[in-house]
């Protein structure tokens, strides 16, 4: 097992039961105790919403529409008013997801909080070395099937995320044990497929992180080759260190890179469409 944190019943997880009707699935709503909250790009949140079969959890109650759904035909792109992350989206069934609440306030709080601290340190951000993380929530998706897949099938996903924070820094962290598809959605008319994606989103319009390789086949041979492991720092984020993509490692991710990527993957195709053009135009009138 790869997995940051031990998760279960028997660790004092709570259980998100699966939805009678998957056409209609509606979020999990957690309030955090122990007047606990989190910063998400500028934002407090003492609430998140857990969509249990797409491993999608919203921040901002008020942002879910009927329209979402289509996030699973296309890479995703930043998305204004929009507050939400997710490890691995795919429609996914069956499994069992856990979650928990760890804050100092608990008496068995101690270890896990020590060890998340330690996973942060272990970054070389200069300020990661002084955090000392106050609480954390845990969300472990267990062997979920993809819909797509019969019911008995011997292939499923395990991963999870973390939210850890203290009083003023937050992170968040995706961690991958087992990923054996990486089928996201079928499109019932064309029958095309579509692939799982990584995704957090900062609400702005402006700020997100996909890694590269998601809605594509390489996903999970990405994931779990190369990282098994991804943090970022989602308070504000203030700069951005990559490291080694080895099997131990963490990939860092702040705010500065969310806006690296929006760079590259939008401004630069542009200003190499118009380059293209300025070329083809001297040309023809030479």
């Amino acid at each position: 097992l790869t997995l940051v944190l031990p998760y279960g019943i028997e660790n004092g997880d709570s259980l998100i039961k699966g939805d009678v009707d998957e056409k209609k699935q509606q979020p999990e709503r957690i309030r955090f105790e122990y007047n606990t909250s989190f910063r998400f790009f500028g934002h407090t949140f003492d609430t998140v919403y857990v969509y249990r079969d797409d491993a999608l959890v919203y921040l901002n109650e008020d942002c879910w529409t009927n329209n979402s759904y289509s996030m699973y035909h296309t890479r995703l792109e930043p998305r204004n008013g929009e507050l939400f992350f997710t490890p691995y989206l795919a429609r996914m069934k069956r499994g069992r997801v856990f979650y928990r609440l760890i804050a100092q306030q608990q008496n068995d709080s101690t270890s896990s909080l020590s060890k998340l601290t330690n996973e942060i340190r272990a970054t070389s951000q200069t300020m990661a070395a002084t955090f000392c993380a106050t609480h954390a929530f845990i969300i472990t998706w267990h062997q979920m099937v993809s819909r797509y897949l019969d019911d008995q099938s011997s292939h499923f996903c395990t991963f999870q995320s973390v939210l850890v924070a203290n009083q003023t820094i937050s992170f968040l962290l995706f961690n991958y044990d087992r990923l054996d598809f990486a089928l996201a959605d079928i499109e019932s008319s064309s029958k095309k497929q579509f692939y799982a994606q990584v995704y957090v989103n900062a609400g702005d319009g402006k700020l997100f992180y996909s890694i590269d390789d998601s809605f594509s086949l390489k996903i999970n041979s990405s994931l779990l080759n190369n990282r098994k492991k991804i943090i970022f720092r989602v308070d504000d984020g203030i700069s951005i260190q990559q490291h080694s993509t080895s099997m131990s490692s963490w990939l860092f991710i702040s705010n500065s890179q969310l806006m690296n990527q929006l760079i590259m993957r939008v401004i630069c195709p542009i200003l190499l469409i118009a380059f293209l053009i300025a070329v083809y135009v001297i040309r023809c009138s030479s």
